[in-house]
Parts: C-alpha cells; structure tokens; sequence
C-alpha cells in the first residue's frame, strides 16, 4: 500500500472508530469549523476529541479540477485552549491538457486560544495561530513546497436569539511557489447563521482573500449551506461556493460530519458545567 493510501486509509479508521466507541456528552451542542470558512470562536470541550471530516470537489476554471477527502482534528486541553491537527488527505487534481496527479496534501497544526468568555463560559473573542506544513507534492501542484504561518482573530455577533453572525480576520506569511520569499495575506469573512428549527441550521457566507499567489489578485467568493444538528455530539453538513472574482475558483461543492468524542471521564465537569441554553446554532 502507498503511503498517501496509509494515511488516508488510517485516519478514516480513526474517525469511525471514535463514532462507534466514543463515551460521555459534552458539556456544550457541538459547534463545528466546518464547512464554510469562517471558524467558530468556541473551543471543543476539555475531555473531548471533535472529528471533522467530508469531502470538496472544486471546479478552479473550465480546464482545472481540484477534488480532496479533508480532515480536521480537534482536541479539548482547557476551558481555554484547544489543539488542533488538519490533513488534507488525498488530493486529485486534474488538468485538461497535463492528466490527473494524486498525491497527499499538507498538514496543518495550531490551537485555538480562548482570549475572552462570556459568563456561560462561551467565546466571545479567540486566537487561532497555525503553521501549514508542505507535505503535499510541488512537482505535482498539489502544494507550493513551502510553510505557511496564519493567525486568524475569531469573533461573533448574536443578533437576536436565532441568528448570528461569525466573523475572521486572518494575516499570514504564505510560501511562494518556486522557493521565492514569503508574501503577507489578508483574509476577512463573515458567515450568517440561522436557527430554523433544532436541527437544521442554514448559513450564508461572504470571504475575501487579498491574494492567494505572489502575483495574485484578490479572491471574493460566497459560500451558501447548512448544518443538520444530531444530538449534542453529531453534526451533518453540505453546501456550495460560487468565485466572484477572476483569481476565485469558478464553483465548489462540499458535503461531510462532525463528530465529539469523550476521551475522559468527563462526568464532573458536566455537573459543574450548568450554562444556560443557548440556541444550538452552528456559530
């Protein structure tokens, strides 16, 4: 077996595994960072491991496709703090007039630094420091070759007690293709959720990116979903991104499910976490 096949093959493993033998409910619903791309300012529950997980296929011109299998990792440390792992997995891109290349995508590490709780013990301002480690193939286009290091400022703002809106502000140094020197990017976006019933939870989001290459212009696109709550731990998730500008991928789709698995006894911090109800919405 290959190796980008091991991994792939080991992280699904992984992930069904926790679906079927996870234990104790989290002292919060869960609140994903997927699918759109603004990231919640809340932090996975200490005692628990969230799984995020699904599939994209991306249409980045009318000869360029990009199709991938991402999984994100989330592990509850603190009130405050929570580790994170992301794999891009496997990565199919094809073009028209060059064939199809397969390999594995980057990994990414980081955390998620609550800076200000609310009195439920909800975020209402987190840090998000993440490094983006080159294991995806240059040679290939699947990667840049290079490391990428991003702090993302996550907030939100309940505008009435079914709707909210999630916003990010990002700057990084991202890695040029062909070894050339690091360039600065800016990412703003803003994602409005909705509580339509208690389960299903619509989004509509809008994202601007100032350049995602050296000689790059900016990126706006909107991104349209929603997120099909189970329970306080499973979460389904669907939906599509359309570019606005001429450097934006042209169409996306994207479909998967989050899932927050006890990995300690976790039944004393339910009985001293007694935070009122909030709607379970997806920011």
């Amino acid at each position: 077996m290959t190796p980008w096949r091991t991994a792939v093959t080991c992280t699904w493993f992984l992930t069904l595994s926790a679906i079927t033998y996870g234990q104790g409910l989290p002292a919060h619903p869960i609140d994903p960072d997927r699918p759109d791309l603004t990231n919640t300012a809340q932090v996975v529950d200490p005692g628990f491991v969230q799984f995020e997980a699904g599939g994209i296929f991306t249409r980045e011109s009318d000869d360029r496709r990009v199709a991938g299998a991402p999984l994100g990792i989330r592990i509850g440390l603190r009130n405050w703090i929570e580790a994170r792992v992301g794999f891009d997995n496997l990565l199919v891109r094809a073009v028209d007039d060059a064939g199809r290349q397969t390999g594995i995508g980057n990994l990414q590490l980081g955390a998620k630094i609550r800076v200000w709780p609310d009195t439920d013990g909800q975020s209402l301002l987190s840090l998000l420091p993440s490094v983006n480690l080159p294991t995806a193939s240059e040679e290939k286009g699947l990667g840049s070759g290079g490391a990428d290091f991003t702090l993302t400022v996550l907030t939100a703002v309940e505008l009435n007690p079914r709707a909210q809106v999630g916003i990010n502000y990002v700057v990084g140094a991202i890695a040029a293709e062909g070894g050339a020197a690091h360039f600065v990017q800016h990412v703003g976006s803003a994602s409005l959720g909705l509580t339509v019933t208690d389960h299903w939870n619509p989004y509509f989001e809008m994202s601007a990116i100032s350049r995602n290459r050296l000689d790059g212009s900016p990126v706006v696109a909107i991104n349209m979903g929603t997120l099909y709550v189970i329970g306080r731990r499973l979460a389904l998730d669907g939906g599509v991104q359309v570019g606005l500008t001429e450097d934006a991928s042209a169409f996306s789709a994207f479909g998967g499910f989050s899932v927050a698995v006890g990995i300690a006894n976790t039944r004393g911090s339910q009985r001293r976490a007694a935070p009122r109800q909030r709607w379970p919405s997806r920011r």
